[in-house]
């Protein structure tokens, strides 16, 4: 663990990379609500890219979850909490950055739905949105699930997956913290991944239940916490992330007897650490005056669409569904789309300077002692 008191830069290259990823999301939208027209004048050379790009958009959400990971260990210097304090101000943080946009994303979804006089339907029932209150939505795609993405706000239901990782943390700090055997990495790792196969088992031969979904995942999000310890110490660990790739082939055999497209998912988001481990970390002499080169042009594009990330994932597809309701042309839902960007990049700055004295709460009853 890193134990010092420098603040630890905000890099904005990882702003960038949020911004390419809800963007990929968005663009996927665009495609689901306009493929037909585009494909009428499209060439197909064009088209095919077009889709290969949009079928990208799973791979972007679970970078989302290796990026939140990665963040959160740059937020803790690599610490778990191991205090009261430490926990409800971790918290405090955690629940003002995705509380309030996650509210008016809820908002916006109920005033599409009154517009396009959808109400009725069970998406926008109350029974649901209580569901959605409590994070236990999953998507509809998926073979179970309880509750689905309120208004059919699509994106809200990674933010459950997000909301659960933020809420286990703390007590999976404590956990790491109060037994000696969870003090080597590679233990922990293996331990994540019975608990993924367990809780997928479960919920695909017993009886589904949303958290246990939500948990097989944690692997991904703490393989983005580990990074940044390493970042952080300037150790890299090339050893244990090609033993994680050893692994990640092992989960591919294993899909055989438990076949699930979680599984796959987890081991992509596992690659997807992988590569952002070895992008960290290779920095040959040869190589870091391109890579500079490449952060500074991807930084001018990107970077401050990445400081609206958040809610531009949140709040995009109520628009949609509000432009492919009064029959918007795709050359004007660009428009509007780009408007929309700029809106949440405000929108988020806002936030993030804004207080909210209401989550400044005792969240966990924890010794104020330290307890490492």
């Amino acid at each position: 663990m890193i134990q010092n008191d420098t603040p630890i830069k905000r890099m904005p290259f990882l702003d960038s990379l949020r911004g390419i990823a809800a963007l990929m999301v968005v663009f996927h939208h665009f495609m689901v609500f306009n493929s037909e027209v585009l494909s009428a004048i499209a060439p197909g050379s064009l088209m095919r890219v077009f889709y290969f790009v949009s079928d990208l958009n799973v791979e972007a959400i679970l970078f989302f979850f290796v990026l939140s990971g990665f963040s959160i260990g740059l937020a803790q210097k690599g610490e778990l909490l191991n205090s009261r304090a430490a926990t409800n101000a971790y918290l405090y943080k955690r629940f003002k950055r995705i509380l309030p946009i996650y509210v008016i994303a809820l908002a916006l979804a109920a005033l599409v739905g009154l517009v396009i006089n959808s109400l009725e339907k069970e998406s926008y029932s109350l029974t649901n949105l209580l569901g959605n209150i409590l994070f236990l939505q999953t998507a509809t795609g998926a073979t179970h699930y309880w509750f689905s993405p309120y208004g059919q706000n699509g994106p809200l239901w990674s933010l459950a997956y997000e909301m659960f990782f933020y809420v286990l943390f703390p007590l999976f700090s404590l956990l790491l913290l109060k037994f000696k055997i969870f003090k080597t990495k590679a233990i922990v790792f293996v331990l994540l991944i019975l608990c993924a196969f367990t809780c997928i088992a479960v919920n695909k031969y017993l009886l589904f239940i949303p958290p246990l979904a939500f948990l097989s995942f944690f692997i991904v999000w703490w393989g983005g916490f580990q990074i940044a310890i390493d970042y952080l110490n300037r150790k890299p660990d090339f050893i244990f992330w090609g033993i994680l790739l050893i692994i990640c082939m092992v989960l591919l055999a294993l899909q055989h007897w438990i076949p699930s497209t979680s599984i796959i998912e987890i081991i992509k988001a596992l690659l997807i650490a992988c590569f952002l481990y070895v992008a960290l970390f290779f920095n040959l002499r040869w190589t870091a005056v391109l890579k500079n080169r490449f952060k500074n042009a991807v930084n001018v594009v990107f970077n401050a669409i990445g400081h609206g990330s958040y809610a531009l994932y949140a709040l995009h597809y109520p628009v949609f569904i509000l432009m492919s309701y009064f029959g918007i042309k795709w050359i004007y839902q660009i428009i509007f789309i780009f408007a929309l960007i700029g809106c949440c990049i405000f929108l988020e700055k806002t936030l993030t300077n804004k207080k909210f004295k209401i989550l400044t709460l005792n969240y966990m009853l924890i010794n104020r002692k330290r307890i490492g």
